[in-house]
């Protein structure tokens, strides 16, 4: 659309209620959808599908469609943007099963880290990261120790061989299952059965 019909839409829009306007409007800034997600994040949580950052972006953005207000000179664009933005991030948030606090200390836990060795040329050691972040060598394992537990990874999403260009398995793939399998399963049910007819007679 052109910008004299773009205009049009959102006047039939907001002054007319034309709910076809409104479709129109949110289907030619779709695309700011896409933009923004992949801006907002880079490498997806293993749970998560880059639909789901779409599908949470498309909510923001009609909501910023029900409620742009064009007679205050802002552009569309720039109050779009914010509104999807912040439903990835709150969906993002949802998603997470860490506490906001544990994540806030793995930032800083990142930045002394990478501060420290800058400095040294080296990796730090456990003494010197404590007295960087003012606590003592067991508090400061006990912070690790905390964080360490953000990254639990889905045995879906560990991926085992494959360096020299094979095929790349799934750990679950490969990992021994000490359970019968489906035919032994499917034999033992019809062993049951037949001899369950066998007590009948």
């Amino acid at each position: 659309m052109t910008g004299a019909e773009i205009e049009d839409q959102w006047r039939r829009y907001k002054r007319l209620g034309d709910a076809a306007a409104r479709d129109l409007l949110i289907a030619h800034y779709a695309y700011l959808v896409k933009i923004t997600a992949g801006r907002v994040v880079s490498k997806l949580p293993p749970s998560m599908e880059r639909e789901d950052l779409v599908s949470a972006g498309a909510v923001g953005l009609i909501k910023a469609v029900d409620q742009y207000d064009p007679s205050r000179q802002v552009k569309f664009e720039t109050y779009a943007i914010a509104l999807v933005r912040g439903a990835i991030l709150e969906m993002l948030r949802e998603d997470d099963w860490v506490p906001r606090s544990i994540r806030d200390r793995l930032k800083v836990l990142e930045k002394t880290l990478t501060e420290l060795e800058v400095r040294f040329g080296r990796p730090a050691t456990e003494e010197e990261m404590a007295e960087a972040l003012s606590v003592t060598p067991d508090e400061y394992r006990k912070i690790v120790m905390d964080t360490g537990r953000t990254s639990l990874l889905s045995m879906e999403d560990i991926l085992v061989g494959g360096s020299d260009g094979g095929e790349k398995l799934h750990l679950s793939d490969v990992i021994r299952d000490d359970g019968p399998t489906p035919s032994i399963e499917v034999e033992m049910t019809e062993r049951r059965r037949m001899l369950g007819r066998a007590i009948d007679r």
